[in-house]
């Protein structure tokens, strides 16, 4: 490697790079999963009443709503904690609000229901319920957006899978060429030692540990490079989306899934080793 540096160079950036690109379809479908997880334990109904409903006339549908079966919990938000709410999400922009009266929006109901209660079906039925009662004025339910979102999930997930199969191909024949270009320019030492009885794994050695070190000095580097681009996105992000979804706070991957990872690269990297100095290693 140190005698002819320029190709280990080179599949040791093309490993990083396949490193982070399944990384960052990894991210982005565990952060998915954990939004739509939370919405899940969040708000699944919103009643919205008329300007003119009393305070009473809430207080009745709430009350009506905590007798229904699934029901886990039932709060009153007022105009202004609405616009507070709004203010807050809108973040540097909420000077936008100023002049705008504190009862501009309506008062509200946010209606959760118990796990296992919380199916779509359930919820357009109480929906439908809800909106025929006096002072209501709008209802709306999250289980549009949490089966879109369910969706975008495993096709997240799917495209990991795929992005995995296709990233973890290359770089396999990666270092397989790699491999049998270092086997194929070093043909004479080879057929040197084997004449001075080296043995088969003597020989092959070298080579595997070329694969190895190529796959985890990738995989390392990718992981590293991972977590810098994560760091500098995931503020951003955040701060785009929260407005959107509410608050929302990104992770990253745990240290054992980081560490599978380098793990997976340096056995690609030894596996395309391998299967180079089988195919065009005749010891």
């Amino acid at each position: 490697m140190r005698a002819a540096p320029l190709l280990p160079v080179v599949a040791v950036a093309a490993v990083a790079l396949g490193i982070v690109l399944v990384g960052t379809v990894h991210v982005a479908a565990r952060n998915l999963h954990d939004v739509l997880a939370n919405w899940g334990q969040g708000v699944q109904l919103t009643v919205y009443f008329q300007p003119e409903a009393s305070v009473g006339r809430a207080a009745a549908v709430a009350e009506a709503l905590r007798r229904v079966p699934g029901i886990e919990h039932v709060r009153y938000i007022t105009a202004a904690e609405a616009m507070e709410r709004l203010k807050s999400g809108l973040g540097p922009s909420s000077p936008l609000l100023d002049g705008v009266d504190d009862d501009f929006l309506p008062p509200s109901l946010e209606v959760s229901f118990a796990r296992g209660h919380d199916d779509v079906a359930t919820l357009a039925a109480v929906a439908e319920r809800v909106g025929r009662m006096p002072g209501v004025d709008q209802v709306e339910t999250s289980g549009d957006w949490v089966k879109r979102l369910a969706a975008a999930a495993d096709l997240a997930r799917a495209a990991a899978w795929v992005a995995f199969a296709l990233v973890g191909t290359a770089c396999l024949y990666l270092a397989f060429a790699t491999i049998r270009l270092a086997v194929f320019a070093r043909r004479e030492e080879i057929e040197i030692l084997k004449l001075v009885g080296a043995t088969d794994r003597y020989v092959r050695a070298p080579f595997w540990i070329e694969g190895l070190l190529e796959g985890l000095l990738g995989g390392g580097l990718g992981a590293l490079s991972l977590y810098l681009l994560f760091r500098a996105a995931a503020p951003r992000v955040e701060a785009l989306l929260g407005g959107l979804l509410g608050g929302i706070h990104l992770g990253f991957p745990p240290g054992a899934h980081i560490a599978a990872g380098v793990a997976v690269a340096a056995l690609t990297g030894l596996l395309g080793a391998h299967l180079a100095v089988r195919r065009h290693l005749h010891v």
